[in-house]
């Protein structure tokens, strides 16, 4: 998710990066170098490229389809293209048949509907990141998400950590929007760090700008899938700009997965089971406020058509 949420566009080489950007998976150039909010239609693409890699981890546990699948992106690296497209790539994929069925079997993918050429190329960028997986194993023995990892953080010296504890200081003090700025400058220090959205998610919720809360509670919950705080601010985020469904979902999915994290605190859990009661309560009164609504305009339309049944004088 590095190009999609963080900010990081070298995880890939240049020309499965321009893959990216020619597909359209990647919306605006400004994804790359900022870590704001996103728009829906940037949203509906990183739900895209999320359910794929979810389903890339499925199916590439087949040992025929991955041998296949590390040979087609083999072959596509071949071409030494600058600058990959889809036509390009089609070239090498159509010569492998289970990646074409990888392709026909993406596309029922709920989020793939209506987007074939982005699935495609998701596909296509997951196995290449499968591919750097493999080889940095089998040929280095070395840990390839780690090394990412130390690849993207600051090269200054900088300790992303202080930049935290003074946004932390700063915000006890409510001083959110300079909360918010030492945020900020921990995230760029070092983007896959959870602690640091998790924080600047809480402090947009404080100043009720919940479309950029809501993207950094993605990125809190996406870095530390078991942590119950980013959790709780994703949903509450997603409350706030009056999509109480999604934010039932996003309690509930969030509540299975750290109970079973036995490292969660009891009390942050505690927090999501209760703000999920808070929810569904909230969802309760809409439901039958709507009904009311209904049992009313139809009552004022029975009472009209009655009038107008009336006999002429």
């Amino acid at each position: 998710m590095g190009p999609f949420l963080f900010a990081v566009n070298n995880i890939v080489p240049a020309a499965w990066m321009e893959l990216v950007r020619n597909s359209g998976l990647l919306k605006y150039k400004k994804r790359e170098v900022e870590l704001s909010s996103l728009d829906w239609e940037e949203w509906a693409v990183t739900d895209l490229v999320e359910a794929v890699t979810l389903f890339m981890i499925r199916k590439l546990r087949k040992r025929t389809l991955l041998i296949q699948v590390l040979e087609c992106i083999s072959d596509i690296d071949k071409q030494k293209s600058e600058a990959l497209t889809y036509n390009i790539c089609f070239t090498s994929v159509e010569k492998y048949d289970l990646v074409i069925k990888l392709w026909d079997r993406a596309m029922k993918v709920p989020p793939s509907k209506m987007r074939e050429m982005e699935a495609k190329c998701a596909v296509l960028y997951i196995a290449k990141l499968y591919e750097m997986l493999v080889m940095s194993l089998a040929k280095e023995a070395k840990d390839f998400s780690e090394e990412v990892r130390k690849n993207v953080r600051s090269k200054d010296g900088t300790d992303p950590m202080k930049f935290k504890d003074a946004g932390n200081e700063q915000y006890q003090h409510g001083k959110f929007e300079t909360a918010i700025d030492y945020y900020t400058k921990a995230a760029k220090s070092d983007p896959f760090n959870h602690i640091f959205f998790g924080n600047r998610a809480q402090t947009y919720n404080r100043l009720k700008k919940f479309r950029e809360a809501l993207a950094d509670g993605r990125r809190a919950v996406v870095l530390k899938p078991d942590w119950p705080k980013g959790h709780y601010r994703y949903a509450q985020a997603f409350n706030q700009l009056g999509k109480l469904e999604q934010a039932i979902k996003a309690n509930k999915k969030g509540l299975e997965i750290c109970k079973n994290n036995k490292l969660a605190s009891e009390s942050n859990i505690r927090d999501l089971e209760l703000q999920g009661k808070d929810f569904k309560h909230e969802k309760e009164k809409r439901d039958t406020d709507e009904t009311l609504r209904k049992v009313l305009e139809e009552s004022h339309f029975d009472s009209e058509n009655r009038s107008d049944l009336k006999p002429c004088v």
